[in-house]
């Protein structure tokens, strides 16, 4: 087993611990940025710029 991740392994992209198995990287793929604001401008999540959820509209 050891043999068949080495080339994966020697890029970073699969970790082998004795006696504990195979774990494939948390790393890649990699997670998309994170966006403090939306494209309206509004950091709040989504469904949450309703009126009645609306700080700015109270």
């Amino acid at each position: 087993m050891r043999l068949a991740f080495s080339a994966l392994e020697a890029e970073g992209f699969v970790e082998i611990r004795e006696g504990a198995g195979t774990f494939v990287s948390a790393y890649w793929p990699k997670p998309a940025p994170f966006v403090a604001h939306d494209a309206q401008g509004t950091d709040s999540a989504p469904g949450q710029g309703t009126p009645a959820n609306d700080c700015h509209s109270r």
